[in-house]
């Protein structure tokens, strides 16, 4: 597959640095801290459906040359949609098992995990795709996991009532808080402006939250030029792009792109 951002590891010492790759459905992106504290590659992976979603992860992470190297340190942030959150009184192997195929449906080649929140008290219990898991456990039997849902909760940082919405080329990751707590994370896919516009105020209706009032930060492949945003402004008084952590240093060829561009991929390596 064709990356839609390569920017190669050039010149790293990959043995001292640390590796990072968030995977679901709709793609896949990997990035590298390096030894001085700087991300200086990025690779991002954009899939047009979900029914080739294995062979196109199998592909990426079997093909790309750089990971048939060793890494000091290795983080896999999983984004597939299937995921609930739960009180921690209520988390439990086999309710969470039952409460996933509620909502998503029953299928046994599925493998359940949970993250435990414990700034909000909750369990995030989530399920990936058995083959994925054996492809990642074969690759990287060493790495962290965690899933998207359980730390992007942590990128939110102001007070009020706040969505924060991650675009790709096809879907949106979002997040409502309101006074620092999680009214909801959910993915939605969509094709034109007005659908994202759609699921956005959708969000805020839902749970009550009114539009003229809530700060709406927008990360990813989003611009001030774009007839995307042109349709977000017709109803949001108050947007901003999200920014890149002050905890890390960036490459040149990383920070000549919008901070928005990637922030949410590097917010994420700054919170697990």
């Amino acid at each position: 597959m064709t990356p839609l951002f390569n920017i190669q590891p050039i010149g790293i010492d990959l043995s001292t640095a640390h590796l990072f790759i968030e995977m679901g459905e709709h793609g896949l992106s990997l990035y590298i801290l390096d030894d001085t504290n700087t991300f200086s590659s990025i690779c991002v992976y954009q899939f047009p459906d979900k029914l080739n979603v294995e062979n196109n992860i199998r592909s990426i992470l079997y093909e790309e040359p750089f990971l048939k190297q060793k890494f000091k340190k290795v983080d896999i942030i999983y984004c597939f949609s299937e995921s609930v959150l739960v009180p921690k009184e209520l988390a439990e192997m086999e309710a969470n098992k039952n409460m996933l195929d509620l909502v998503y449906g029953d299928f046994p080649d599925k493998v359940i995990r949970g993250d435990f929140m414990f700034r909000y008290g909750i369990q995030n219990v989530y399920r990936t795709p058995k083959s994925v898991e054996m492809i990642m456990n074969n690759l990287f039997p060493t790495a962290t996991i965690t899933h998207l849902y359980s730390v992007l909760p942590d990128l939110v940082s102001k007070q009020g009532n706040n969505l924060f919405a991650a675009f790709c080329s096809n879907h949106i990751i979002t997040l409502l808080m309101k006074d620092d707590k999680i009214q909801v994370i959910q993915k939605f896919a969509y094709q034109k402006p007005e659908d994202a516009a759609y699921h956005l105020l959708n969000v805020c209706v839902s749970f009550d939250t009114a539009v003229a009032d809530v700060n709406l930060t927008l990360s990813g492949m989003i611009d001030t030029t774009s007839n995307l945003y042109n349709e977000l402004h017709k109803y949001f008084e108050h947007i901003e792009f999200g920014s890149l952590p002050d905890k890390f240093q960036y490459t040149d060829e990383i920070a000549n792109y919008p901070s928005h561009f990637f922030s949410h991929l590097f917010g994420i390596a700054a919170c697990v």
